[in-house]
Formats: structure tokens, C-alpha cells, sequence
């Protein structure tokens, strides 16, 4: 297990950084463009643009098999063409573990967005890969005239999708909004899990669309909801999980992480770190705490966070 920070002037330097600190934790860089990160049989083609830094999942250097979509921090655009950038010089932390990794940017007043990669726990058919991000591929770099592009986040995991609007809920498993209209949903997804169950592989249906609605945080929204406790103002740290919907309205845990749990952080400030037993966690907001809207909302993340293990100083 290793932690690593520093700070970067543009996605093509936090690339850099990301495949530094990922050889020295175990990853191989390989791949016809020296671009693919492989750990524990799982594949990630890391790439950067002077708006984004991407990650696709796949399942050889070769990038073969691909998730329908890539998954990426950067720019969002908010309405139309108007945007939202990391701001740079920026700071970047790294939380590398046996079969995780996790990458934190943070920049303006609060800001922060994130990136992360790993191998699923679950006995699986498909490789296993996952990995997840601030933005789908459709929210950060495709906005129509007339289109929304923006964070949004709620409870339950957030509303659906649409012709002119597909948001994002900044959060990891997080989104169970499905589509509505023609518009291919694949791109707005943030998050995906290389389960291979059904024969599906990435994709989280038969339809090649991807127009299921993911379970995403339903299974946890009323434990999450609890937090903080109102005796003690502590909250829990509760898993992080995704599980995909099946035939015969069964469902399946396809990733259950290790190194990452949920959190409230109503009175956690960003980077505050919290020490249980031997374990030390932390904290982050998924894209921007506003504690006068703690249940989410638009451009922020209210206090919806998540806390990941530390190892650093």
C-alpha cells in the first residue's frame, strides 16, 4: 500500500503522475501506445487532452472488449457551452493499494475531482475490472447546443437522463437514472464493472445501449440518509458497492471495494482524516461540500462524500 501527492499544471503532467505512482505500486505500462495500465489480469487505457483525463477499461493492451463507454475528470460543461474546468496548478493525491487504485485532484475553493480503478472482490466470470470517475464520457466532453452537461446529485441517486440532459452525480456506483428519448445513454455513465455475468461483459444489459437503470446507491441511500448521528454528529463509513440487475428480477454484488467507503461530512472538512482502531480513512466530498444543501443539488455535492484508506504521513 502506498500514498503519493503533488501538484501538476495540466492532465497531460497528472498522467504522468498517475503512471509513475502506479509502477511503483505494482501496475505494468504497456499497450501499443505505452498507455495501458494492467494489474491482476485487469486493463485501463489512461489517456489525456488538454480538457480531460480519461480511463476506458478493457481487457488486454490491446484494448479489446472495451466498456461501452470512458469515464474521466476534467471539464463539464454546465449548460450549453458554458464550462467548468480544473483549475492549474492543481493538487493530486494517489492511494495505491493491492488491486485499487485512487486518484484525487483538488483545485479552486473545495473543489475536487477523482478518479479510480480497480479488480473486483466478487467470484466473477468477466475479468473483473472496474473503475469509475467524476464525469461519463457524454458529460464532459459533448454538449450539444441546447444541452445540459452538469453535476447533479440527490439521494436516491439522481434523476434520468433525457434528450438534452445527461448529468452526472460526481459520485462512484452512485447513479440509478436510466435514459428517456433516442440519445445513447452508454457515454453519460460514470462508473463500470467488467462482470462478464449474462454475457454481457462491460454492459449492463442485453440492450447494447445500456438503457438499464442501475441499481447504483439504492441498496445503501437509507443508511447513507442517517448520517451523521444526531446523538454522537459521527457518521459510518459504509460500503461502497455496485450490483447489476439480472434476469428474473435478480440481482447480483458485482464490486464490493476495499479501500473506499461512503460517508456524510457534515462535520468533516475536506482532507480531514479519521482514525478507527488501526485504520485511518480520508475524507473527501465527491465534487464540492455544501452544507446549506446537504441533500445535493446542482453543481455541488452537498454532503454526500466518501473516505478512502490512508497510508500516507
Amino acid at each position: 500500500m502506498a500514498y503519493y501527492t503533488g501538484s501538476v499544471n495540466s492532465y497531460a503532467d497528472l498522467r504522468t503522475a498517475l503512471f509513475t505512482h502506479a509502477v511503483a505500486d505494482g501496475w505494468a505500462l504497456g499497450g501499443a501506445s505505452s498507455d495501458v495500465l494492467s494489474k491482476a489480469g485487469v486493463y485501463f487505457q489512461i489517456t489525456a487532452s488538454a480538457t480531460a483525463l480519461a480511463c476506458l477499461g478493457c481487457e488486454s493492451n490491446a484494448i479489446a472488449n472495451p466498456a461501452p463507454g470512458v469515464v474521466q475528470l476534467g471539464r463539464i460543461y454546465q449548460s450549453g457551452s458554458t464550462t467548468h474546468d480544473v483549475l492549474f496548478p492543481a493538487s493530486y493525491e494517489v492511494f495505491g493499494f493491492a488491486q485499487e487504485l485512487y486518484l484525487v485532484v483538488s483545485y479552486g475553493v473545495g473543489l475536487h475531482q477523482w478518479m479510480a480503478f480497480g479488480k473486483s472482490t466478487m467470484p466473477l466470470p468477466g475479468q473483473g475490472g472496474w473503475c469509475g470517475a467524476t464525469c461519463g464520457y457524454g458529460v464532459a466532453s459533448y454538449a450539444p447546443p441546447g444541452s445540459y452537461r452538469y453535476v447533479y446529485i440527490e439521494p436516491q441517486g439522481g434523476s434520468a437522463f433525457s434528450n438534452n440532459e445527461m448529468p452526472t452525480s460526481a459520485a462512484l456506483f452512485w447513479s440509478s437514472a436510466g435514459i428517456d428519448g433516442s440519445w445513447a445513454v452508454s457515454p453519460a455513465k460514470n462508473c463500470w464493472v467488467n462482470h462478464g455475468l449474462e454475457g454481457w461483459g462491460w454492459r449492463y444489459s442485453a440492450d447494447a445501449a445500456n438503457r438499464a437503470r442501475p441499481i447504483g446507491v439504492r441498496g445503501s441511500q437509507e443508511l447513507i440518509a442517517a448520517q451523521p448521528s444526531a446523538w454522537s454528529n459521527e457518521t459510518s463509513l459504509l460500503p461502497v458497492r455496485c450490483h447489476l440487475m439480472r434476469p428474473s428480477s435478480k440481482v447480483s454484488l458485482i464490486a464490493d471495494l476495499e479501500h473506499a467507503r461512503h460517508i456524510r461530512i457534515d462535520n468533516y472538512q475536506p482532507g480531514q482524516i479519521i482514525t478507527l482502531g488501526g485504520d485511518r480513512f480520508k475524507t473527501f466530498p465527491w465534487f464540492l461540500k455544501n452544507a446549506d444543501a446537504r441533500d445535493g443539488g446542482w453543481n455541488h455535492s452537498g454532503t454526500f462524500g466518501w473516505a478512502i484508506r490512508y497510508e500516507g504521513p
